[in-house]
């Protein structure tokens, strides 16, 4: 059985849309069209702006469903290191961002994120993808916070 994982609100999914379909640093329409189709998810508007039709597809998907799993699929699909070989400084910005927005998420649903392999904050899942560096650790870079948001403070450290 799947891991269900906790729907996102409207604002974290548009976060994590905006990131995802950005007009200088996001994906192509091409590409979101066929990313949706991989995850077999019905592009409800694809003559509006990107983040707007990648929106209304996984808001649609899961308002039916009443799960997040739709978005975390998309993200590990267009996140693909593979897909990057030739322009990692556009997954660097793409993941620094997603972070951000995968941060504000809360913990519950992020642990049941953590169980299915998925991108989870503090645990630089999607700094772990990044395209090989020399002199990096297997980790790949630190995650970079935004100045707004303080480091986090882990017990026992």
């Amino acid at each position: 059985m799947a891991t269900r994982i906790a729907p996102f609100s409207s604002q974290h999914l548009e976060a994590a849309c905006r990131v995802l379909a950005d007009t200088e640093r996001g994906l192509s329409g091409t590409q979101i069209e066929r990313l949706l189709q991989e995850i077999e998810v019905a592009d409800t508007s694809p003559g509006m702006t990107k983040w707007k039709r990648l929106f209304n597809a996984l808001a649609g998907v899961q308002n039916q469903y009443q799960v997040g799993n739709h978005l975390i699929m998309f993200i590990n699909r267009a996140m693909n290191p593979v897909n990057y070989a030739r322009d990692p400084s556009t997954f660097a910005w793409r993941r620094d961002e997603l972070n951000v927005v995968l941060a504000l998420f809360p913990l519950s649903s992020c642990a049941k994120m953590a169980k299915v392999g998925h991108a989870r904050p503090g645990h630089r899942r999607l700094d772990a993808a990044a395209p090989h560096q020399a002199g990096t650790d297997s980790k790949g870079p630190p995650l970079k916070r935004s100045p707004s948001f303080p480091p986090r403070q882990v017990a026992g450290n």
